[in-house]
């Protein structure tokens, strides 16, 4: 270890009011030493010193003069129609995916990437595996590869190419396994944290980074190579996404979004959705904490609300689109979020806060959305298409999801004439799951499924050969 790069680091920091993640120096083993140097040099104090003082950080929208942005629908024959041309665009290999994998498990009380998570209802198979299963079965649907980049974070990136090596890709042809840049956070008086004597707390940069990743991480390369014009972007952590779904990629393709976004209906007022607001035919989001509560609660004559569609964070982006923001200097802003990170306090122990902390600075996608010269949103129904898996117990948990995810099954079955028992609340009394390659839709259900079922047991329909 050089005295000279010891002395230069240290300074460093000193200079910038952060000496204080030396304080261990003199009781860490020469490995713990190389890691914090290594941490240390890896920091753009610059960045960090902006980030502090509030340059880079969002502003509050200012929302006077704006309204609700017009949110579509697809139904009938129309959403029939959209579909089949969002299975050609498929077919043609014009869309790729982009999943966001960056988390760890921890509020679940896991201890590895939120993507390993076991979620099937019967089967247990793990997020990765059942987006994964979808992704292929509308690859085989549209006799062409889907390309997938799964975008992790420096924390979980050796544990998710382990699981993807170690599983054959889960099935998929064309995979690209890429890391988001990470940065520290700070606590409430702007110091760096450190979670181990050794290290610096860092989190991945946010969803937004997945534009940065895409642009300047190889990720656009990737997907061209492979033929896409746009991507479609969804975090690990929904169950009930529809990857690449082809009335939402026809509809985006034939109205000529630079950047479409899926909404739904919010539960309450302040239930944590971004809502989007339209001001001079140009459209932004409003994070949820930012929506000032006049507008909030804002009610129009019938009584409903005016701000109701939530964005659930699955968005349809142009390639060329995010060149054009590369290409034009456009920055997303960072949103800066009280959160409890764990900390070693003055004597190297390791302490779980019981309140907030610490600040923890993260880019959105949807901030690209009023540099788009052409956008769309489309209202989806909750209980399709979104059961978050977020936290242990209550609401957006894993049991809350396995109800979910086994009562759109449920639904699938009853549709086709299969009877499968519900309870006073309208859930399925028994596990319900059914493998994306034995039917993406209820469309694809064969006849005679009634025969399968054994009542009173949990009911798994899975693909075999």
């Amino acid at each position: 270890m050089s005295r000279e790069r010891l002395d230069r680091l240290k300074g460093l920091a000193e200079a910038r009011g952060q000496g204080h993640v030396f304080r261990f120096w003199e009781e860490i083993d020469a490995a713990g030493r190389a890691r914090l140097l290594d941490d240390v040099e890896s920091i753009d104090f610059d960045e960090v010193d902006r980030l502090i003082s509030g340059e880079l950080v969002a502003r509050i929208p200012d929302t006077r003069g704006a309204s609700p942005a017009m949110v579509d629908r697809l139904d009938g024959a129309e959403a029939a129609r959209m579909a089949r041309a969002g299975m050609r665009a498929i077919s043609a290999g014009e869309v790729g995916a982009l999943l966001l994998a960056g988390g760890q498990g921890s509020r679940l009380g896991f201890h590895g990437p939120k993507g390993l998570f076991p979620i099937g209802p019967v089967s247990g198979k793990t997020l990765f595996d059942i987006h994964a299963a979808r992704l292929r079965a509308l690859a085989e649907k549209a006799g062409r590869s889907i390309p997938l980049i799964v975008l992790v974070s420096e924390e979980n990136e050796t544990a998710t190419r382990a699981y993807f090596e170690a599983n054959g890709n889960l099935g998929l042809r064309d995979l690209l396994v890429l890391r988001q840049r990470s940065l520290p956070a700070v606590d409430l008086e702007g110091k760096l944290i450190l979670a181990e004597p050794d290290r610096i707390f860092r989190n991945p940069n946010g969803h937004g980074g997945a534009i940065e990743a895409l642009v300047r991480g190889g990720g656009n390369e990737f997907l061209r190579a492979c033929g896409a014009e746009h991507v479609f972007t969804f975090q690990v952590d929904n169950v009930l996404v529809r990857p690449c779904d082809p009335a939402y990629v026809g509809l985006h393709i034939a109205r000529g979004s630079e950047m479409s976004a899926k909404m739904l209906r919010k539960r309450a007022p302040d239930e944590g959705l971004a809502v989007c607001a339209e001001r001079d035919g140009r459209r932004f989001m409003i994070e949820y904490s930012d929506l000032p509560p006049d507008l909030m609660h804002a009610r129009d004559a019938r009584g409903d609300l005016l701000y109701w569609a939530g964005s659930i964070a699955i968005f349809l982006l142009r390639l060329d689109f995010l060149d054009r923001l590369d290409a034009e200097g456009v920055e997303l802003p960072y949103h800066r979020a009280r959160k409890k990170i764990p900390f070693v306090d003055e004597v190297g122990r390791r302490v779980e806060p019981a309140a907030e902390n610490g600040l923890k600075f993260e880019r959105f996608i949807f901030d690209a959305l009023p540099h788009a010269r052409s956008s769309l949103q489309l209202e989806v129904a909750r209980e399709e298409e979104f059961a978050p898996v977020k936290r242990a117990e209550g609401a957006d948990s894993p049991a809350e999801a396995r109800r979910l995810l086994s009562n759109l099954y449920a639904r699938w079955l009853r549709a086709a004439g299969v009877e499968v028992p519900l309870d006073a609340a309208g859930n399925a009394r028994v596990p319900v799951e059914i493998d994306p390659a034995f039917a993406l839709g209820p469309e694809d259900l064969p006849a005679g499924l009634g025969a399968r079922i054994r009542p009173g047991e949990p009911i798994y329909l899975e693909h075999h050969g």
